[in-house]
């Protein structure tokens, strides 16, 4: 009769079975088995009707002991998959934290590909206006070209002046030449017709 009244005010529901499962259900390595150990240990204890009050205490502190270790699994277990999403959260964060660094890379050599260009732009803009600037101090200056066009000129002009001279010349040489012949033509007949007078006297 004792039995029965001290293992009355232990028994334990079956929901709180359960609830205990549900929570000691973690990474299912040997959970479940450890489980399925205290259960046929519990419904042994709840069968052993004929137990007496010692044996009844006994297996009631086994399965309290069984109880705590599960729930100490349990925590460990539970503090592993904190650790575990922690180590995860860390990670997620690190791959965040490598993408924007990547991003601003590519972004970062899409800048420095810009400024090559440009530099580039501007090297070749300035090898040319280094050749130009070559070609122009091995040319005369201003000053000297205006002074030397200026010589030209007056060669130009003074060899027109000349040229209109000497054309005046050979007018008055062709007109001189004209009256010349003109006049030796006369006489040429002048003496034809004085010889001619000669022979008839």
């Amino acid at each position: 009769m004792m039995a029965g009244t001290s293992q009355d005010s232990i028994q334990i529901t079956d929901d709180e079975v359960f609830r205990r499962k549900l929570l000691m259900d973690g990474d299912g390595m040997g959970d479940e088995r450890r489980l399925t150990l205290l259960l046929r240990s519990f419904f042994s204890w709840c069968d052993g009707k004929s137990d007496s009050e010692e044996q009844i205490l006994v297996g009631y502190e086994g399965l309290l002991s069984s109880l705590d270790n599960c729930e100490l699994l349990m925590s460990k277990s539970h503090q592993a998959q904190l650790a575990n999403k922690r180590e995860i959260e860390n990670y997620e964060k690190l791959e965040s934290q490598i993408e924007k660094n990547i991003a601003e890379m590519q972004e970062t050599i899409l800048k420095k590909k810009e400024e090559l260009k440009r530099a580039k732009k501007i090297r070749e803009q300035k090898q040319k206006y280094d050749a130009l600037a070559r070609i122009i101090t091995q040319l005369p200056d201003r000053k000297e070209t205006e002074e030397k066009l200026k010589v030209l000129n007056d060669e130009i002009k003074a060899l027109d002046e000349s040229k209109t001279q000497l054309e005046s010349k050979i007018e008055t040489r062709h007109k001189e030449l004209q009256v010349l012949l003109s006049a030796a033509a006369t006489l040429k007949e002048a003496i034809k017709e004085e010889d001619s007078l000669s022979e008839i006297d």
